[in-house]
């Protein structure tokens, strides 16, 4: 059920490889994941609700017990690993700690971990376009031991590090230009 998710990760790893080898910034590509995701999702609101309304049903929630489950017999060294948390009806109506992340450790493999915290903004994307009321407050990406999801249909969504959208707040100083290896400075755009 992660897989997509992963499939993404390495899409965005390849853009990353190939723009930085050009010289442009961890902080380019990342603007360019966010705005690729709002591409994504601009569809009318109409058919956005109903998608949206899917991710709230029994049948979904089932499936994503049965995913969470599964993912915890680590079959697969590079994937996610995933705890299903049960709603409580009133702070949210279901949750899911992300224990390990499949594209933190693709990265991780590539020399790309700067890159994992600008894929963990897609999610604020995605809850705004679907109406999930996603609230988020740490991720793995950021050194969190879990990303903590809790979803609250009709909620505001608020993923940190943003709050309304494009820029998070670990931006790094537009002055800063990054090449693939972190910490050593490129040239300018």
């Amino acid at each position: 059920m992660f897989a997509e998710w992963l499939n993404y990760g390495a899409y965005y790893l390849a853009m990353y490889q190939a723009l930085s080898a050009h010289g442009h910034s961890v902080n380019d590509v990342g603007k360019l994941i966010f705005e690729t995701y709002e591409v994504m999702a601009d569809y009318p609101k109409w058919f956005l609700g109903i998608v949206g309304h899917f991710k709230y049903s029994k049948k979904y929630e089932e499936k994503l017990k049965r995913a969470a489950d599964a993912s915890q017999k680590r079959k697969y060294p590079g994937d996610f690993v995933s705890a299903f948390i049960e709603g409580d009806g009133e702070n949210f109506d279901y949750g899911l700690d992300i224990l390990e992340c499949g594209i933190c450790k693709l990265y991780r493999t590539q020399d790309a971990e700067r890159l994992s915290r600008y894929m963990c903004l897609s999610d604020y994307v995605i809850s705004n376009a679907f109406n999930r009321g996603l609230v988020r407050y740490q991720t793995i990406a950021e050194g969190a031991e879990k990303c903590d999801f809790r979803y609250k249909k009709g909620r505001e969504t608020f993923v940190y590090p943003l709050r309304k959208g494009w820029p998070p707040n670990f931006l790094d100083d537009d002055t800063k230009r990054y090449s693939l290896k972190p910490g050593k400075p490129s040239g300018q755009i």
